[in-house]
């Protein structure tokens, strides 16, 4: 998986409040495409208990309360709009210790995909990705980006629909080939659902039974 990295992103707004300095030309266009890229982008610092919105795209997702402590907003989000199917796993990523762990096998980055609430009541997939950014605070201090990836995942869900149809339709022509040439009965299960029955089945059986079952002939 490949995405932005705003490990050099320009930080706007000082915790000071002093003006900060003009944005070199790189700078302007590393901002361009991370927001070309990711819908939202934070930063949080679990030490200091903070959370400030770096950038917030006009799309699907409605902005993210100001000025809140990071524990209040993690709440809020987990409570109002993460779908409750990926409640407890948006809750386990975004601990410090499962952060710290993740980022000790994969330093880049950490990421997590789940169902967040959009405007208009429904639920669209994104990707929740978490960048180091020590520079910025210290070593609890993260740069968090958010990307929709619900047309990606409509797109994989048609091509997973798309294989799962051709590979049906390979055991039927197989299926075929077997009943035609040894008028053998095939049948496929899986689980407990019947996933094929021979259509040749009704012509095999034909015949009669004197009130018998077929199967028990």
């Amino acid at each position: 998986m490949k995405n932005a990295d705003p490990a050099n992103l320009s930080i706007s707004a000082t915790q000071s409040g002093e003006k900060p300095p003009a944005e070199s030309p790189q700078e302007i266009c590393l901002s361009h495409a991370l927001q070309s890229v990711y819908g939202d982008i934070l930063l949080i610092d679990f030490a200091r208990d903070t959370c400030r919105e770096l950038y917030h795209g006009e799309g699907h997702f409605a902005r993210m309360p100001q000025n809140k402590p990071l524990a209040e907003t993690l709440r809020r989000e987990l409570a109002e709009r993460v779908h409750p199917d990926d409640a407890q796993r948006f809750a386990a990523f975004f601990s410090q210790d499962s952060l710290r762990q993740t980022l000790a096998q994969t330093p880049l980055f950490a990421a997590e995909d789940i169902r967040k609430k959009a405007l208009n009541g429904l639920y669209r997939w994104v990707r929740v990705i978490v960048f180091p950014a020590p520079q910025y605070g210290g070593e609890q201090t993260y740069i968090v980006c958010t990307e929709d990836i619900e047309n990606h995942k409509i797109a994989a869900d048609i091509a997973h629909e798309n294989e799962m149809l051709r590979r049906q339709k390979l055991d039927a022509l197989r299926y075929k080939a077997v009943v035609d040439h040894t008028r053998t009965l095939v049948f496929e299960w899986s689980g407990t659902d019947l996933t094929y029955l021979s259509h040749r089945i009704p012509e095999l059986l034909a015949g009669e039974y004197d009130g018998r079952n077929p199967f028990d002939v």
